[in-house]
């Protein structure tokens, strides 16, 4: 019978005493406060969280392999290089995602996982790598994707291919330089965004809400454009689109173009 852990003190002492150490598989974490947890290095396999908060917790190096958390809260939590592999953090059942407030996922890697409807408030997002992962509806809160270096020129991006932001909110994001190579935009509210030079080749932008968004140099080469209107953008100077979608793009602006012969 799956075991049921409901408190800090529980959950850390039964990954001291895993074997293999640090591992627990087809556990339930559940309860209403989980403050100060050190889960730094741990791996969870095939759990479910919840009705969880997490409060400074810190999972930097953790794995978590087809995980299922339910209605779960974060706030000042730690994903330093963490690892989620076909997890899900959207109950089907309430049509709603888990939260995150003030948490770190630098340099963390989502691979297929479901985070449709999930809230991040002001999290750290940079050189985050996801792989076809479902964030339809998400939110985006004072959230960046990117990340300077400060007199170096040395930039953190997020890379994300082939992944569905379709509904979400990503008003005001900062995701210059950043890669969305492949990724779904449909419905997306981008209003004040700034994607400068980022590489959205092969995505779809459909419908989106552009209103002062800055597209300045950013690639969407091979991508399916429908409904961008430039006349939107507060800069689309050097963006770069296939010549199958120039025509739909300058008709929008009012321009008619005529082939020639």
């Amino acid at each position: 019978m799956p075991e049921t852990y409901k408190s800090t003190e529980d959950l850390e002492a039964a990954l001291k005493n895993a074997e293999p150490r640090n591992r627990l598989d087809g556990a339930t974490i559940a309860g209403r406060d989980f403050g100060d947890l050190s889960c730094s290095n741990a791996t969870f396999a095939n759990c479910t969280f919840d009705n969880v908060r997490f409060d400074h917790g810190q999972f930097d190096l953790a794995a978590f392999e087809n995980c299922t958390f339910v209605n779960c809260r974060f706030e000042h939590g730690s994903f330093v290089d963490a690892r989620f592999e076909g997890c899900k953090f959207f109950d089907s059942a309430a049509r709603d995602g888990c939260s995150f407030r003030n948490c770190d996922f630098s340099r963390s890697t989502w691979n297929v996982c479901n985070f449709a409807s999930v809230t991040f408030e002001q999290c750290e997002l940079q050189e985050v790598s996801a792989e076809e992962c479902n964030l339809r509806g998400a939110k985006f809160l004072k959230t960046n994707f990117f990340r300077g270096g400060g007199k170096r020129p040395i930039t953190h991006t997020a890379q994300f291919n082939a992944c569905n932001f379709s509904y979400a909110d990503m008003a005001s994001v900062q995701a210059g330089k950043c890669t969305f190579r492949g990724c779904q935009f449909v419905q997306t509210i981008m209003e004040e965004a700034n994607f400068a030079d980022a590489n959205l080749e092969g995505a779809t932008v459909t419908d989106c809400e552009l209103r002062g968004a800055n597209f300045a140099g950013v690639n969407l080469t091979g991508g399916k454009l429908d409904g961008l209107l430039l006349s939107q953008l507060s800069n689309f100077k050097n963006l770069k689109v296939s010549a199958s979608e120039q025509e739909s793009l300058l008709s929008a602006l009012g321009v008619k173009v005529v082939w020639e012969d």
